[in-house]
């Protein structure tokens, strides 16, 4: 077994940064889609479908905030200092989707723009709006047709010239939703002229269409209207969560549009998602219980091949509703927390702890069905394993954290079903319109710390663009976590309800807790972390008490014990999203057959981050 051990001594190092990648650009008037230029230090750039930024590639995670530029009034705060609040308050280097509307005027997206680089900030700025919100109407088929060549074009021209030299801009949308064109050659028309203009005003920064779905008119060939030489990506907005409760992670509208986007090359991010979710609404879900919803979101899309989610919406105010399109988040929202320290796929994140990362190649993996030998320089060690037999696969052992693989990717090269664990497999699609050796081709969400297998099959499958199914194998790299920091707290830190008692005793936890015998008493706690766990006195006349997570269903945990303990660990969480949690403990009154009573106690809690 042949291994290469890597510590990354770089925490802005990114991991998929580690393959020799091909230069980026902010956009070209060449005819090739993944044509590039040398990297554009300190703005948002592409390689092919891949953003980059710095030279290393991007991924983000963030939030639609309308309301920066004056569209949601009262409801978010656009004062100075306002901005630095919300800007200061996001991980490092992250992304926000905006409006720079023409009724609003420049001198609030000035503002916006410096509050972002004041906290190295990125923006994405929509220059108008397809559904005519916000003041911002007269989008229509005659719009699409030429109307835009008037006051529109004025508009666009007059902000992208202002901030062309700005770092804090990550893209510009031609358009929020752009829809109703007559057909999509209208589209694309309108596509290609703008942002040729933009691109001849400001070349510094990435232009993306603002796209809604294949469903809107106009754009139903998501291939067709972005494939112009001067638009670098597209984007997809969803609310299907809650369509008619269909509970969809992923829009049934991403195969269409991500295939599209791949077949020429170009990078596609979820513009928005929302999902429902208030703390007062009788028969709404938590936010916290939306927050993990968008985290699972997150995993299904960056590893399907988004290279962004944006959540709908920010604004200042703590609003609750039950639509999901009006669901806010609000500062304190559990979403922020999750968002923040979300582990993003496929790069290292400026706030993390170095990983330790292993390589391994193909002479470890085992093999199943027809592969054959490839040697060239350019692979790892030297030589990798392909296969184009439907069916035929390898599987991996690790002990890690997360795993991640490169392989040749190629104008020939078809889609391998990915699975780890023996569970849902993800489709990855092995094509590249030019050749490319140790590409990054699929990285997993966090695991639970342990022993995984990751199996990847050949389906025999291509998109439209390609002229084989060939899929390769040639290196694995395996993460391991940081050790884990556990903090201790009190029963001084607990928000507690019905009736208590002190109770006082050196073996305590700081020499003292509370216990309840009163049913339906209970206490709460909030934290930030990925795991929690319940220290507390057990007894002989101790009872049952219900643990819940973010208000997910309870389990019993009994405090009873033959001989009295103090201390004793009496419940552990199973490894939760990084972010921040509520755990509920409850007086349930009852007691097992055993038990005198039905006492709990509230003594320590350690929570792992």
């Amino acid at each position: 077994m042949r291994k290469l051990n890597i510590v990354l001594l770089s925490a802005v190092i990114a991991v998929a940064g580690l393959t020799t990648a091909a230069p980026a650009t902010a956009g070209t008037t060449s005819s090739s889609a993944s044509a590039a230029a040398v990297p554009n230090h300190g703005f948002l750039t592409r390689s092919g479908r891949q953003l980059m930024l710095d030279g290393q590639p991007y991924k983000f995670v963030g939030v639609n905030a309308f309301g920066l530029t004056g569209c949601d009034g009262a409801g978010t705060d656009t004062s100075d200092a306002g901005l630095d609040a919300y800007f200061a308050s996001l991980r490092p280097k992250s992304v926000t989707r905006t409006w720079a509307f023409k009724p609003f005027g420049l001198e609030i997206v000035d503002r916006v723009v410096a509050a972002a680089e004041r906290h190295n900030q990125l923006v994405i700025f929509a220059l108008a709006d397809g559904a005519n919100y916000c003041a911002d109407g007269g989008h229509d088929a005659a719009f699409y047709a030429g109307g835009y060549k008037g006051a529109y074009l004025t508009w666009v021209r007059s902000v992208v010239a202002r901030y062309r030299d700005s770092k804090a801009v990550a893209m510009w949308e031609l358009m929020n939703e752009p829809k109703d064109a007559s057909s999509d050659t209208v589209m694309k028309n309108f596509f290609d002229d703008t942002a040729a203009i933009i691109k001849s005003l400001d070349p510094n920064h990435l232009v993306s269409s603002g796209s809604q779905a294949a469903y809107v008119g106009g754009t139903s060939d998501y291939a067709y209207v972005h494939s112009g030489p001067n638009i670098d990506a597209g984007s997809l907005h969803e609310y299907d969560y809650d369509y008619n409760n269909s509970h969809l992670i992923v829009s049934n509208w991403f195969t269409p549009a991500i295939e599209g986007m791949n077949s020429i090359d170009k990078p596609l991010y979820i513009g928005e998602v929302g999902v429902a979710g208030a703390d007062t609404v009788a028969g709404c879900r938590s936010r916290a219980a939306r927050a993990d919803i968008f985290r699972q979101k997150f995993d299904a899309y960056l590893n399907r091949g988004a290279t962004g989610v944006l959540a709908w919406s920010y604004r200042t105010a703590k609003t609750e509703t039950c639509l999901d399109s009006e669901a806010s988040i609000y500062p304190a929202d559990a979403y922020m927390a999750m968002a923040k320290t979300y582990d993003l796929p496929g790069v290292t994140d400026p706030t993390d702890d170095p990983p330790v990362i292993t390589r391994f190649d193909e002479e470890s993996y085992t093999f199943s069905g027809t592969w054959a030998p490839s040697a060239d320089d350019a692979k790892f060690n030297g030589d990798d394993q392909y296969t184009q037999s439907t069916g035929s696969f390898y599987t991996f052992a690790f002990t890690g954290t997360k795993v991640q693989l490169y392989a040749a990717v190629a104008s020939h090269h078809g889609i391998a079903a990915v699975s780890i664990d023996g569970g849902a497999e993800v489709d990855v699609d092995f094509y590249a319109a030019g050749r490319e050796e140790q590409h990054l081709v699929y990285s997993s969400p966090t695991l639970a710390s342990g022993t995984h297998v990751v199996k990847v099959r050949a389906t025999g499958r291509k998109n439209g663009s390609s002229s084989g199914t060939v899929i390769a194998a040639d290196r694995i790299d395996v993460t391991n976590a940081p050790a884990p920091v556990v903090t201790k707290y009190d029963e001084e830190s607990y928000t507690f309800s019905g009736t208590w008692a002190p109770s006082a005793d050196a073996a305590k936890f700081n020499g003292d807790d509370q216990y309840t015998q009163s049913t339906g008493s209970f206490y709460t706690f909030s934290f930030t972390g990925t795991k929690v766990q319940l220290y507390a006195a057990v007894a002989s006349h101790h009872g049952i008490a219900a643990v819940s997570i973010d208000g997910g269903a309870e389990v019993d945990v009994d405090f009873y014990a033959a001989g009295r303990e103090e201390q004793h660990l009496v419940y552990s969480s199973p490894t939760l999203a990084a972010g921040t949690h509520v755990v509920k403990v409850r007086a349930t009154g009852r007691k097992n057959g055993s038990s005198s009573g039905t006492v709990i106690a509230a003594d320590r809690i350690d929570v792992t981050s």
